[in-house]
């Protein structure tokens, strides 16, 4: 069984990016952060979290975006294990 090479590139770059493989950014983090801001994820709960969208300088917090879809939450989750920061 060979291995599909795209979603193998797409393993690399979330590991080289320091991002967990198992689940995708949500679309409005994505663009976010292709656009030059900054991100940090603020607290994971069970059935949520919210992630801070920040200036490209890292500082001024923007917008709050909140997050409800089990997989963007897992993906929070994930972030936030990486940033090396415990859940609330």
């Amino acid at each position: 069984m060979s291995e599909d090479p795209e979603a193998a590139d797409r393993g690399a770059d979330a590991k080289r990016a320091g991002h967990s493989s198992s689940s995708a950014p949500p679309a409005a983090v994505e663009r976010w952060e292709l656009s030059g801001g900054a991100i940090r994820v603020a607290r994971v709960g069970d059935r949520g979290a919210v992630v801070e969208l920040l200036r490209c300088d890292g500082g001024e917090v923007v917008e709050l975006l909140e997050l409800h879809d089990p997989r963007e939450v897992r993906w929070a989750r994930d972030r936030l294990a990486a940033d090396g920061r415990r859940r609330d």
